[in-house]
This record gives structure tokens, C-alpha cells and sequence, in this order.
């Protein structure tokens, strides 16, 4: 339990109700009473951990403590003495009793939370603190940060980048050991050496001059090996994104009882072209179109759709392929140069893109999007390309064998050109089967993947720390 005294500084003075000037107690979520709920954790169990609940749990304080609080309250009509009062009523444990845990304060320990958003880190970041509901988040920006939701305060952290400027990792660091550290700290990135002993070194120098705080770790992507990842955990509870994840970090020595599975989320898309504008743009006519977004290199997911071009357009010859590439990663120009030797003689039949500037116009454009990807190293274990596609009523073709089992669609054997090749003409050529995939999808990401959904598991994970 963090302490309770951390609450009543200067800056966390309780705001007012503009209604009624109700203090904000007699409507706060939760509630401690000696005969039936002692920690937040155990109220938690009690409601079954759905945040809806808690808010709805919440019980009136005594009659005793409401006559106080609205004495209070007047009181601060005629001037702002009340501050120091309502400090002097706790440390004195006055008559009335307050039944509200304050609310938890997160601090997200990131990448930089700018634009552009076409990291699935900064993503999950931007999404899960403007969805929080009970927890108040921090976010670590650089100058010219976007508003991220009401209820999200921005902490410019990084500063502008100049020639020797401290390194975006010792800006973190020097925050975590310097700034205000809040209640909760929750890291969110890939975990490695270099950040992990970072971040075991600021949570072992603030606890050692006595900082309560719990710890969250969300395992962004995967490492490059899970031989000795335990070595890389230190969160008091570990998020994985996806349960073959879990599975992994339990075979490293994980204890189950910290690991929880919480999936990645995105917002609803809003392309900014139409379907026949995208087409158009792209000159792919009106034929079944096959979108490829994942990375040229680090898996073989690029090669595979290359190799089944040609069995598609044999047995569907108006289809046409567009991979939509980032330029991510170094000697980007050769990979492409590969790519399009792998292609020649079928070039009106492919699209290189690289970046696209819509990429949610794309999806909504394409009839299949293609992700047979064995290699997911640098992404979310669940990419927030499939998401968004899902989230459009795309149907998937994707890799078996790893976290995109997890995802509704049709799986094949990765680094298999001829099952590819199989999955896309077959689903081509029955418009039902594409409706169905689009369907489940869709309804896959309302039920699971929306902010609100994987917003409301945070909050209840914090409740449960704290």
C-alpha cells in the first residue's frame, strides 16, 4: 500500500465538485471500512475486478462525515483555509473518517509519446493512459507533444534532441531518480540489458530512501532470445502482450504469479481516403487487392508473399499485391532491391510503396491483408497493423506457430510460399469466407483490443498493486 501521506501534498490538494461543491470523497471509487473491505486489493476481489464496478461499489461516507465535509466545504467558500484544515483533520484523525484511496498515479516509462505513431510502443502508451479511468497517468514527452486526453499530463522529459544532448535513456534515468516518483512507475519497451539494469538501478536508489512504489513492466516485443530473460524482469507484476509470451517468460523462470496477460489495443481507424481513391492512387484496378505490411527484413515474411505472386495470379489473374514497407531497419535499398529481383516480370501486377501516408485507407482498400511473418522481433507480439485491420473488417492470412495464432484468420506454415499461395486464392474467390473472417475480426477487436477494453485491465492491474 503506497503511503497515504504522499497524497496530501501541494499539488494534490482535493478538487471540488462545480456542481454542488461536494468534496470529491462523498464520489471517489473506493471504500475503507474496518468490517468489510481493508485494501483496495481485497475490494478489488470482491467486485471481480471490473474498474465499472468499483466506481459503482463506492459507498456514502458516515453521517458524521458528511456533516464535516460540507462544514469543510463552506468554509472554503470564505477563504482557502480549508487546504489546511482538511491536512490537519487527517493527521489528527478527526471524528469523521474518509473511505476514499486516493488515486493511484502512474508514471509510463517510455520512448518519447510524439508523433509520428508508427511505433507500436508509443502506441500502446498513447492509448492505454488516455483510456485510464482511475488512474491518473504521466506520460514522458519531448517539446511539441500532442494533447493525449484529458486526463493525461504530459512531462516533457527528452527536450530537444541537439549534438550533445544527454542520450534519450539518461534523460529517462535521470527522471526516475530525480523527479517526482509518483505511485507507480510502469516501463513499457522491449526488454534488453542496457534498459533493464537502467531501471533496476532508479527502483533500488528510490526504495532505498523510501519510496513505496510498485512497479509495472509491459514486454513490449520480445527479446532477441528468452535464454536468460529472467535476468531482464523486474516489474512487481509483468504484462505480457500475448499468452504465447507468458508461456515464454514462464519457461525462463518467470513466477506465473507476477505475469499477467493484457493484449495490445488500438483506436477505431479513420482513413482518410476512400476505398476507390486508394485503388485509384495506386493504379491496382478493381480486381482482389492484397496488401502486405509488414518489414523487408529481420523475418521472411516479405520473401513468402513475393514467392506466391505468381501462384495467385495463375489461378486469380485480376489480383493484385501491394507491400507497403517502412523504410525501418539499415540497408532498407538492398532488401528492396532483392525484393523487386524477386518480383521482375510481374511488375504490373505489384506495388513497392514503402511508407504509406494512409496507411488505414490502404487496409480498408485491400481484400486480404498478408502476414505470414515467423519473425516478430522489434514489433508487438499482436502488430498494430493487424488491429487496425481487424478493427476495418480486412480478413488476415498469418503465420502459425507463435502469437499470431491468437488473431482470427486463416494460418499457414511460415516461410511456405505454396499454403500462402493456397489460403489467398481460396479466400479471393469466396467473397462469404472474406465476410467472415471480416466479422470475427471486427468483433475480436470490440471485445478485446479496443483502448476501453485493455484501459479498463490496467486500471484493475494498479488497483491491485496499490
Amino acid at each position: 500500500m503506497r503511503q497515504e501521506g504522499n497524497f496530501w501534498s501541494e499539488q494534490a490538494i482535493p478538487q471540488w465538485h462545480s456542481s454542488a461543491e461536494t468534496p470529491w470523497h462523498c464520489h471517489a471509487p473506493f471504500t475503507h471500512t474496518p468490517d468489510r473491505w481493508t485494501s483496495s486489493s481485497q475490494l478489488l476481489q470482491h467486485v471481480g475486478a471490473d474498474p465499472v464496478q468499483l466506481l459503482e461499489a463506492s459507498e456514502p461516507a458516515s453521517e458524521s462525515g458528511v456533516v464535516g465535509l460540507q462544514a469543510a466545504s463552506a468554509k472554503k467558500r470564505k477563504n482557502r483555509t480549508t487546504c489546511l484544515y482538511l491536512r490537519k483533520a487527517r493527521d489528527a484523525r478527526a471524528s469523521f473518517r474518509y473511505n476514499v484511496a486516493p488515486p493511484v498515479r502512474v508514471l509510463f516509462v517510455s520512448k518519447p509519446v510524439v508523433p509520428p505513431f508508427d511505433d507500436g510502443s508509443k502506441c500502446l502508451v498513447r492509448d492505454v493512459a488516455g483510456a485510464l479511468k482511475i488512474a491518473e497517468p504521466t506520460v514522458m514527452v519531448s517539446p511539441g507533444a500532442p494533447p493525449l486526453g484529458p486526463r493525461v499530463r504530459r512531462e516533457n522529459v527528452y527536450g530537444v534532441a541537439q549534438r550533445f544532448s544527454p542520450s534519450p535513456a539518461t534523460l529517462a534515468l535521470n527522471r526516475l531518480l530525480f523527479g517526482d516518483p509518483l505511485d507507480l512507475w510502469h516501463f513499457v519497451f522491449a526488454p534488453n540489458t542496457a534498459s533493464s539494469s537502467g531501471a533496476k538501478l532508479a527502483i533500488r536508489a528510490r526504495r532505498s530512501r523510501g519510496w513505496p512504489g510498485k512497479v509495472v513492466q509491459t514486454v513490449a516485443s520480445r527479446p532477441k532470445s528468452f535464454d536468460g530473460a529472467r535476468s531482464l524482469i523486474f516489474g512487481d507484476r509483468v504484462v505480457a502482450l500475448s499468452e504465447w509470451t507468458r508461456g515464454k517468460l514462464l519457461q525462463a523462470g518467470v513466477p506465473d504469479s507476477v505475469v499477467r496477460v493484457i493484449p495490445p489495443c488500438v483506436r477505431e481507424p479513420a482513413p482518410r481516403h476512400t476505398p476507390s481513391e486508394v485503388r485509384a492512387a495506386l493504379e491496382v484496378g478493381d480486381g482482389p487487392l492484397i496488401v502486405y505490411p509488414g518489414d523487408l527484413h529481420v523475418s521472411s515474411g516479405a520473401a513468402t508473399v513475393a514467392l506466391a505472386v505468381g501462384e495467385v495470379l495463375r489461378a486469380v489473374p485480376g489480383a493484385r499485391f501491394v507491400f507497403a514497407c517502412r523504410d525501418k531497419g539499415r540497408d532498407v535499398a538492398s532488401y528492396e532491391a532483392g525484393l523487386r529481383e524477386a518480383l521482375r516480370g510481374l511488375e504490373e501486377y505489384v506495388r513497392i510503396a514503402g511508407r504509406v501516408d494512409d496507411m488505414h485507407g490502404l487496409l480498408a482498400a485491400a481484400d486480404v491483408v498478408a502476414f505470414p511473418v515467423d519473425d516478430l522481433y522489434g514489433k508487438v507480439d499482436l502488430p498494430i497493423v493487424l488491429l487496425e485491420s481487424m478493427a476495418l473488417g480486412t480478413p488476415l492470412v498469418l503465420a502459425s506457430g507463435g502469437p499470431l495464432d491468437e488473431l482470427p484468420g486463416e494460418h499457414v506454415p511460415p516461410d511456405d510460399p505454396a499454403a500462402l499461395a493456397e489460403a489467398l486464392v481460396r479466400l479471393c474467390r469466396d467473397e462469404a469466407a472474406r465476410e467472415s473472417l471480416a466479422g470475427v475480426g471486427r468483433e475480436t477487436w470490440r471485445a478485446r483490443h479496443t483502448p476501453e477494453v485493455v484501459g479498463a485491465q490496467h486500471d484493475a492491474l494498479y488497483v491491485e498493486l496499490c
